[in-house]
């Protein structure tokens, strides 16, 4: 029949459907047309939306897919792990700002090691170590961090600690002292000698003199009628310093945490007399 046969078998309607209900109609494609004849009325104009989608399904999708989220909106999850270490962290820095003014030298060493601090008290605390147990925080770190820096917190900054936090004093100070060295440091000497480089370092003495009364103590083991590390080593550093030409005054050898006052003394009377002692034997054995 060929492409220009019109069929007059149906009478157009009239009047066109498309200009009466239901009206032309919107395809998918964007174009109104006549539902009868299914010619192309009209192209629909392009709404704002379809530039712009403020789909909220779609609003937080980034380019990679995920979701923004307001740093102010998002909930941080953490361990219980996590949770005690940050309450660590916290408290080491209320030390360090506690005794900032008066021992800058330990609140500096605080502030530049607290991962290691931190990691040696969790270690003893999971090991439930009797000296070490407890919600008091603040005396433990002060003993971790008394030993790994080598001596206390100077008298005037732990006079400051005392008042700034409980369970703070210096005999509670020693004896954890003293149980991290024999349980960090089993393989060295933990009595007298290690006293003395605790007590050395404390009194900012010149390393090579605390060396010397090291050598020496070991190399002489020197008797005494005393008994008491601390009082030992402190006699001992301060007769070896004294014969240094190292002045140590006697009240800042006993505000040194855990060095007694008179059980000192009495170290130092015995260990002069046994010196003498030895020295007139000495003598005898030359003259005869």
């Amino acid at each position: 029949m060929g492409p220009d046969f019109d069929c007059k078998a149906e009478i157009p309607q009239d009047p066109c459907p498309a200009t009466q209900m239901p009206g032309p109609v919107l395809e998918d494609t964007g174009e109104y047309v006549c539902p009868y004849c299914r010619r192309v009325l009209q192209r629909a104009r392009a709404d704002e939306t379809d530039f712009f989608d403020d789909d909220e399904d779609d609003s937080d999708l980034q380019e990679d897919g995920s979701v923004f989220v307001a740093e102010g909106d998002r909930v941080i999850e953490q361990t219980a792990e996590q949770g005690l270490v940050i309450a660590r962290d916290d408290s080491l820095t209320k030390i360090a700002f506690t005794i900032e003014l008066v021992d800058n030298d330990f609140a500096m060493y605080i502030g530049n090691n607290k991962e290691d601090i931190i990691s040696i008290l969790r270690e003893l605390e999971i090991a439930e170590d009797p000296a070490f147990t407890g919600k008091n925080l603040a005396p433990k770190l002060i003993a971790v961090a008394s030993f790994e820096m080598g001596r206390p917190p100077n008298e005037a900054a732990l006079a400051a600690l005392q008042k700034e936090f409980t369970g703070v004093s210096k005999s509670v100070l020693m004896r954890r002292i003293d149980i991290l060295r024999k349980v960090l440091r089993p393989d060295e000497d933990n009595s007298i000698t290690s006293s003395i480089r605790y007590i050395g370092n404390a009194l900012d003495i010149p390393s090579i003199i605390i060396e010397k009364a090291v050598e020496d103590y070991e190399r002489l083991r020197p008797k005494n009628k005393i008994r008491g590390n601390e009082a030992l080593a402190a006699a001992w550093l301060y007769l070896i310093a004294t014969n240094a030409n190292e002045r140590i005054l006697k009240k800042d050898l006993f505000a040194v945490a855990g060095v007694p006052r008179n059980a000192t003394n009495l170290a130092i009377k015995s260990f002069r007399d046994n010196a003498q002692k030895i020295k007139g034997e000495n003598d005898s054995e030359v003259k005869s």
